[in-house]
């Protein structure tokens, strides 16, 4: 609720970014929260990006990014294929190098939220209040490479 009692302050910005997950659930679970930040970006004209952690149906964690408000994509909707999802993974923060090998051996790897899927390489801009931004998450930004791709 920080995040939103924030926002409220700056409702006269284009765009309005929040932190690396910094919504503490799993998107699935806050669709009316999410639905009325969407509003409440809209009826002010502005774009909330913010971090998100997701799932899908098969089981896969996701570090994300999620645009709300101002964005071509319609009213908010949970839809995986609009988010970003983060490519570049903190090692035995968001995976373990050599999983299958070194959990079985050492219940200290069985870390939660280790086991994040990576994202593709190359994925969509996302677009806020009608502008195209390349997403990073975390020390992804020093991957610059990565941003002549999309």
């Amino acid at each position: 609720m920080k995040y939103t009692d924030l926002s409220r302050e700056n409702w006269d910005a284009d765009i309005i970014i929040w932190p690396e997950a910094a919504i503490p659930a799993m998107e699935f679970e806050l669709p009316s929260f999410l639905s009325n930040l969407d509003s409440a970006a809209k009826m002010n004209n502005s774009a909330v990006i913010t971090g998100v952690i997701n799932r899908t149906d098969s089981g896969e964690y996701y570090n994300s990014i999620l645009v709300v408000g101002q964005t071509p994509y319609g009213d908010y909707e949970m839809d995986l294929d609009e988010r970003y999802h983060k490519h570049h993974l903190l090692p035995f923060g968001e995976f373990v190098p050599f999983g299958d090998i070194l959990r079985p051996i050492a219940p200290f790897f069985n870390l939660p939220m280790s086991s994040f899927s990576r994202g593709a390489y190359v994925q969509p801009n996302i677009v806020a209040n009608g502008m195209h931004l390349a997403p990073a998450l975390c020390y992804e930004i020093i991957f610059g490479g990565k941003l002549d791709k999309t």
